[in-house]
């Protein structure tokens, strides 16, 4: 979700997420874990598809690792 494309995945979370998701993306400017806000998640996984194909496992793999610690 960082970068904010807008996509309708994007918006259904950020509605569904509400006020506290919200003020969570504000404060996030790369990919990282935040806290779930009002969805029925303990947390929201926000990364961005690199531009280079190859880059994309490892991109994934390390929001996935952050994701992993918090629990």
């Amino acid at each position: 979700m960082v970068g904010g494309g807008g996509g309708a995945l994007e918006q259904a979370v950020r509605r569904a997420g509400g006020p506290r998701l919200e003020a969570a993306l504000a404060l996030i400017k790369r990919p990282g874990v935040t806290h779930a806000g009002e969805l029925h998640a303990r947390f929201v996984i926000h990364t961005v598809v690199p531009t280079a194909e190859e880059k994309l496992g490892a991109t994934y793999r390390a929001v996935l690792d952050q994701a992993a610690a918090l629990d």
